[in-house]
């Protein structure tokens, strides 16, 4: 994966997929075996944060994408209507 050359982002392979880690927090954890994708900002909403999760997204041939609309995130479901907007710090959604 091309993000594992990003700065201090670490691509890893969990028991179930795989993760994402950004600094200190794991941005991104997809899960197989569920399968699902949960996806975590410890508060950080920041650019680098949504443009990390989006990368994952895309080297991983996920179709969702992620954006930001008055201060408030999205995730998006390609070529469906289907739309999760982040409640906290977390959002866990279907792969």
């Amino acid at each position: 994966m091309e993000l594992r050359k990003k700065k201090k982002t670490k691509v890893y392979n969990t028991a179930n997929g795989v993760a994402v880690r950004f600094y200190d927090t794991e941005i991104f954890n997809y899960n197989l075996d569920k399968p699902t994708i949960t996806l975590r900002t410890d508060g950080y909403f920041t650019v680098t944060t949504k443009r990390r999760i989006n990368q994952a997204f895309q080297e991983l041939n996920l179709p969702f994408t992620l954006w930001q609309k008055d201060y408030d995130w999205f995730v998006g479901k390609t070529g469906t209507d289907l739309i999760w907007e982040f409640e906290g710090n977390e959002l866990n959604i279907p792969a």
